[in-house]
C-alpha cells in the first residue's frame, strides 16, 4: 500500500473559535479520521508557511479530540498568518514581497508556542500527499517546495468550480482560477468530490479557462453525519419546522426560501416556521428585516453556529431542510438530511440528483411558487411524508458513510 501522507494545514490556519465545524475542515477532519482507522501506514502533515516545509503532527482523535472526531491538539495561538494569495502566482512586487515577509516573520515567531515534541520536520518523498485543503493554500506550498526543487507527488481533492460561473470581476475569482490551473499544471493526478464537479473541471478545461487534468478519480463526498459524543443537547426550537443549514443571499439563494414563505402567507396557506442555521451573517439580517419580508419575519429563526450534537437534534426534528443553492459542489445539509431520516427539498440542479436521487422534493430554485408547492406537499400531507420518511430510512444502507470516502481517496492514491 502505498504511503500516504494526509495534509491537515487547513485545520492549522483555520485554528480559531470562529472556525466551526463544517465545510472544507469538516470535510477533512471526517476523512482524516476514517484513514486513521482505515490504515496504519499513514502520517498526518501541516505545512509551516514560516518555515516552507511540511512537519510531521499527531492529531487527537476520536474521544480524546474536542470534537469526538479529529483535532490537531495544538495551541490556537500557534496559528499562522492567514494565506491572502498565493505565492505561485505573484508578481514579485515590492508591496507582495514586504507583505510575504511580513507573514513568514509572524507565521515563525507563532509557531514558537508550540511544544517541539509535538511536531516532526517530514520529507513526504516516500509516499503521497493527500490535500483537501483550498486551492490557494495547495497551490502556495507546491510552488514553495518547487522552489527547492523537491518533488513531491501530491493527490488534491477540488471541490467545486463555483467562482468560474460568477461574472462578477473581484481578487477572490482571479486567484481562485490561478490557484486551480497552478494545481492542475503540477499534479498528476486530480480528485473530485462528485461527477458533477469533475463533469465541471472536463468542461471548463475544454472551454479554454482551465488546463487540462491528467487524470480525475471521483470520491464522492458522504451522506453520513457523525454527532459528538454525550448527551443529545436539549432542543430550542419546537418541532415541525423548515430547516436551512449555511444558507445566505446569492448563490445559496435564501431570497427563494423567504419569497416562498412570503407566496403562501399571501395566499392564505400555513406558513411553517423557518430555522436558519449557521454563521452570523449581517446580510440575513438585513434581508430578513427589509420591508419586503415583513409578514414573515416572526417565522424565521436563526441558530447561530450550533453545535455538531445541536444541529443533529435541528436535523432530526425539522419537517424537511431545504436546499435551493443555484450550485454546489456536493451539498451535505441534504445529504445529512437524509442520512438522519429528515425529508430534502433541493434545488433542480446536477448535484442534487447525484446526491438525493429519487429521495426527495427538487423544484426550479429560481421559482418560488414552485418551493412553495413543494413545501405545501411536505407540510399539509402527512401520508406522503410519511411514505417518504419511510422510504428515505429503508434507503440508508445505501447512502455514502466517510469511510466510503476515505476508501475512494485510497483506491487513488493506491493508482496513481
Amino acid at each position: 500500500m502505498t504511503r500516504i501522507y494526509y495534509d491537515l494545514s487547513e485545520l492549522f490556519y483555520a485554528m480559531s473559535d470562529k472556525i466551526k465545524y463544517y465545510g472544507i475542515a469538516r470535510t477533512i477532519i471526517e476523512v482524516g479520521y476514517e484513514l486513521s482507522t482505515l490504515s496504519t501506514n499513514i502520517c498526518f502533515v501541516i505545512y509551516s508557511p514560516g518555515h516552507r516545509r511540511f512537519f510531521e503532527v499527531t492529531p487527537r482523535i476520536g474521544h480524546a479530540s474536542e470534537n469526538g472526531t479529529l483535532d490537531l491538539g495544538l495551541p490556537a495561538a500557534a496559528r499562522p498568518k492567514r494565506l491572502r494569495r498565493s505565492s505561485a502566482y505573484s508578481t514579485r512586487s515590492a508591496f507582495h514581497l514586504a507583505g510575504s515577509i511580513f507573514r513568514r516573520r509572524s507565521s515563525l515567531k507563532r509557531w514558537r508556542h508550540i511544544a517541539p515534541a509535538l511536531v516532526t520536520p517530514a520529507t513526504l518523498t516516500d509516499g503521497i500527499l493527500i490535500s483537501l485543503s483550498q486551492p490557494r493554500v495547495v497551490s502556495d506550498y507546491i510552488h514553495a517546495l518547487k522552489q527547492q526543487k523537491q518533488t513531491l507527488k501530491i493527490l488534491p481533492l477540488l471541490h467545486d468550480f463555483i467562482p468560474l460561473h460568477e461574472n462578477k470581476k473581484r481578487t477572490f475569482n482571479s486567484n481562485f482560477v490561478k490557484d486551480n490551473a497552478y494545481i492542475l499544471e503540477h499534479c498528476g493526478k486530480i480528485l473530485a468530490n462528485s461527477e458533477f464537479t469533475r463533469d465541471e473541471l472536463k468542461r471548463f478545461s475544454e472551454r479554454g479557462d482551465l488546463p487540462q487534468a491528467k487524470q480525475i478519480a471521483v470520491a464522492p463526498l458522504a451522506h453520513e453525519f457523525r454527532a459528538e459524543t454525550g448527551e443529545d443537547t436539549p432542543l430550542r426550537e419546537h418541532q415541525g419546522f423548515l430547516l436551512c443549514v449555511g444558507c445566505t443571499p446569492g448563490r445559496k439563494n435564501l431570497e427563494c426560501v423567504l419569497d416562498a414563505m412570503a407566496h403562501l402567507q399571501a395566499q392564505g396557506a400555513p406558513v411553517p416556521d423557518l430555522v436558519l442555521a449557521g454563521g452570523h451573517r449581517k446580510r440575513i439580517d438585513v434581508l430578513i428585516a427589509s420591508e419586503k419580508y415583513c409578514h414573515i419575519r416572526d417565522n424565521v429563526r436563526i441558530s447561530v453556529d450550533p453545535s455538531q450534537q445541536e444541529l443533529m437534534q435541528l436535523y432530526k426534528n425539522a419537517i424537511a431542510v431545504v436546499l435551493p443553492s443555484l450550485i454546489e459542489g456536493w451539498g451535505l445539509p441534504a445529504a445529512e438530511a437524509l442520512w438522519l431520516g429528515t425529508p430534502a427539498i433541493v434545488s433542480d440542479i446536477p448535484v442534487m440528483h447525484e446526491v438525493v436521487g429519487d429521495l426527495g422534493l427538487y423544484f426550479d430554485p429560481k421559482d418560488a411558487t414552485e418551493l412553495a408547492a413543494r413545501i405545501r406537499t411536505i407540510t399539509e400531507d402527512p401520508n406522503f411524508r410519511n411514505e417518504l420518511t419511510t422510504k428515505i430510512r429503508q434507503r440508508r444502507p445505501a447512502l455514502r458513510s466517510w469511510q466510503d470516502v476515505a476508501r475512494d481517496i485510497i483506491h487513488a492514491a493506491d493508482t496513481y
